[in-house]
């Protein structure tokens, strides 16, 4: 997996594995790839901070 995650991409994979599913998992695959786009850029910051 490559980062920064696209977040559409990542939910249509997500939709396309589960097969059948509705709006909550959508947005549970969103806040999934919101949350390690945060987390990759949060460990940029902090190694650029540690040197």
């Amino acid at each position: 997996m490559a980062y920064p995650i696209d977040e559409d991409k990542f939910v249509s994979i997500c939709m396309r594995e589960i097969g059948e599913h509705d709006e909550v998992d959508e947005k549970v695959a969103q806040a999934v790839a919101i949350t390690l786009n945060w987390a990759y850029y949060k460990s940029l910051i902090d190694s650029k901070q540690r040197g």
